[in-house]
């Protein structure tokens, strides 16, 4: 007797030294043999994500209990069951893991008829055995502790009499304070945008009604992005780029801009949710997340957002791309698998977390537990969910980017070359001299197709003898004639090499001295 109570009394130093709470360990009695009670308990040091603290938990364990003719099995283990697991209260120790790969099931049996031998721990379903636990001498009890794997969800205990006869097999699961329920949110988000270029040159655009979001770079993410005010709006933001251009060819030509050419039509910034860890209890719910969230690399596509401009020949201006864009967030959130035995109805939580998202700077997932836990506080919310404040946990974002086809399009000049123009008077001897006069000049037909953008030209110009420069519009050709010699008049191809352009007017005399016209 001095024997067990020394033994009790360093149990409970040892307890208290360590914070251990040390629950009452309630014996049940077996259906089958009511003289034999039993208790299995879980113990280890454990450690909460929420608050990033240690400590010793011991739990009563999740027990079924058969007949020893009886064949335990997982599908009949809640109608037998006779012990339950229960996480502790505190908000944030519903789900947690053990620090170390093994953990102690912690066993307790007493027979009032004083039958006990042993106890025979098994890995269920693998035949290997853990160890095994005597009885006292006088067979009216057993006590003792056996590690076992902690990724190992199901154990067979055989409890064998004095005489070698099986008494009875208990089926333990030790629980699912390990495993979580996700949660999924999704809130669209307003991008950041780069500020727009030249928006005063682009015609049609309403400056700066067109530009919505915050400056910044596309792929922006600290701070992270705001949310809109209303859920089911739809925020796009947009910008406009402008290319500046000059083609001098004969041929139409694309023109890239300089800035943002590899955008993507979906564009993943950051992709952290995880599914190595915890456990996801609900196969089938595992399955359809898993599709649903898989992983993508960031810079996954479908295919490029802004396409070439193709700009006439002969021409100069500069293109432009105005682009919009939607940004999606995803967010994954962990609820502890074990509150979920209270019955859950989380549709108010879910529609309370967005009525508050559009105040706060966060990533969704972070934004998202911060207002459940803050919610849950509150004993209204903790009666409907079954929840405590601290047992919803971020577990990962998706931020994406949706880029609608741009509208895009040209501005255009004609590019032009300079020409001498001269006008001169031809007499029968072959001598030329320059003279005055007026030129008319008309636009006569396309060189190329696509045709060059049409420039205006003067209707006429005033030649002296000396001549003067007309800028000529590259791509056509031009009947240019002296106004009063109808005769007098050529047909001018833009571009020309030569870069002068000479009209004659045939006279039959040379003008005397400096009076007369010679005609």
């Amino acid at each position: 007797m001095f024997h067990l109570v020394r033994r009790a009394a360093f149990i409970l130093c040892f307890a208290l030294w360590w914070g251990i709470p040390l629950p009452a360990q309630q014996l049940v009695p077996l259906p089958h043999d009511r003289a034999i009670r039993v208790y299995v308990g879980v113990w280890d040091r454990f450690h909460s994500p929420y608050h990033n603290k240690t400590r010793y938990l011991q739990m009563t364990a999740n027990v079924a209990a058969y007949h020893p003719v009886e064949q335990p099995k997982v599908d009949t283990f809640d109608e037998r069951r006779i012990l339950s697991l229960k996480v502790p209260e505190e908000g944030g120790w519903a789900y947690f893991h053990a620090e170390g790969d093994t953990l102690k099931l912690v066993f307790r049996v007493e027979d009032t008829r004083k039958r006990l031998g042993k106890l025979r721990l098994m890995v269920f379903g693998k035949g290997l055995m853990v160890g095994e636990i005597p009885a006292s001498a006088d067979g009216a009890r057993l006590a003792g502790s056996l590690r076992y794997d902690d990724e190992q969800q199901y154990y067979l205990a055989y409890l064998f009499s004095k005489r070698g006869d099986l008494l009875a097999k208990l089926l333990i699961d030790r629980g699912w304070w390990d495993a979580v329920v996700p949660l999924v949110i999704s809130r669209q988000f307003v991008p950041y945008r780069p500020a727009p270029q030249n928006p005063e040159r682009v015609p049609g655009l309403r400056y700066p009604d067109y530009f919505f979001g915050d400056d910044g770079q596309w792929g922006q993410l600290k701070p992270p992005p705001r949310f809109m005010e209303e859920r089911y709006i739809t925020p796009r933001a947009g910008t406009l780029v402008v290319q500046d251009y000059s083609n001098d060819t004969s041929l139409a030509t694309g023109v890239y801009p300089i800035q943002y050419p590899a955008l993507r039509r979906r564009w993943v910034l950051i992709d952290t949710l995880s599914w190595a860890n915890p456990h996801v209890r609900d196969s089938q719910m595992r399955e359809v997340l898993q599709m649903e969230l898989k992983y993508e690399p960031a810079g996954t596509d479908e295919g490029d957002v802004i396409r070439p401009v193709e700009v006439p020949p002969y021409s100069q201006g500069y293109a432009y791309w105005y682009i919009t864009c939607l940004g999606e967030a995803k967010a994954m959130l962990y609820l502890p698998e074990e509150r979920r035995r209270w019955g859950w109805n989380l549709n108010n939580l879910v529609e309370g977390i967005h009525q508050h998202l559009a105040g706060e700077r966060d990533f969704l997932a972070q934004a998202s537990a911060r207002i459940a836990n803050r919610l849950l506080k509150q004993p209204k919310w903790q009666r409907e969910t079954g929840l405590k404040s601290g047992d919803v946990l971020p577990a990962g974002n998706r931020y994406v980017l949706y880029f609608d086809e741009p509208t895009a399009g040209y501005r255009a000049d004609n590019l032009t070359q300079t020409f001498r123009l001269r006008v001169y008077a031809a007499y029968p001897d072959g001598n030329t001299e320059p003279m005055d006069a007026e030129v008319r000049m008309l636009h006569d037909r396309a060189l190329v197709e696509p045709r060059p953008p049409f420039s205006p030209i003067p209707y006429s110009v005033r030649v002296d003898k000396q001549g003067v420069e007309v800028s000529l519009g590259k791509g056509w050709t031009y009947e240019l004639h002296v106004e009063g010699y109808p005769e007098a008049k050529t047909t001018v191809y833009c571009p020309n090499e030569s870069g002068e352009i000479h009209l004659f007017v045939h006279r039959s005399t040379k003008p005397s001295g400096a009076a007369g016209d010679g005609r």
